[in-house]
C-alpha cells in the first residue's frame, strides 16, 4: 500500500451571458461590440449544450471569481 497522497489537480472556469430579448450576450468580452453581438446556443453530442464564442476565464481562487461576477455584472443591461 502506497502511503504518499495522490496528487490530484483541478481547475475552474467562469463565465457570464445574458439572455435579453432573446438574444444571447457575453458579459465578459473586453471588446465593445462584442457586447452587442448576439451568440449561438448550440448542442453538441460530447459538449452538450453552449453558447458558441463565450469567453472562459481561469480562476483560481475566490478573488478571481469575484472580479468575473463584477465584470459581467457591469456590463449587464438595464432598463
Amino acid at each position: 500500500v502506497n502511503s504518499s497522497p495522490q496528487q490530484q489537480q483541478h481547475s475552474a472556469k467562469a463565465s457570464f451571458f445574458e439572455i435579453y430579448n432573446e438574444k444571447v450576450y457575453d458579459l465578459l468580452s473586453s471588446n465593445v461590440n462584442m457586447l452587442q453581438e448576439s451568440l449561438a446556443v448550440r448542442e453538441d453530442s460530447s459538449k452538450g449544450v453552449y453558447v458558441e464564442g463565450l469567453m472562459e476565464h481561469d480562476v483560481t481562487n475566490t478573488a478571481d471569481a469575484m472580479d468575473v461576477l463584477r465584470v459581467g455584472n457591469d456590463n449587464r443591461r438595464v432598463a
